[in-house]
């Protein structure tokens, strides 16, 4: 059984490893992802997240229906 539902996606969240910030993919991802997407590009997240960032509650209550 398939679920037919169509999902839009939000955006992107990009999180860092550390001691990646010197791979060359690393570099590039963030900016090979912007020219092909149209959502939110989220980045420099950090391992510790307590809470989701403004900008991510915000994408979140736009999606709400009311």
């Amino acid at each position: 059984m398939y679920c037919r539902k169509q999902f839009a996606l939000l955006g992107v969240a990009l999180m860092s490893a550390p001691g990646m910030n010197d791979d060359i993919a690393t570099a590039t991802n963030a900016d090979i992802l912007i020219k092909i997407l149209n959502v939110p590009l989220l980045s420099k997240l950090g391992e510790n997240l307590k809470e989701l960032p403004l900008d991510w509650r915000r994408m979140v209550d736009s999606t709400r229906e009311h």
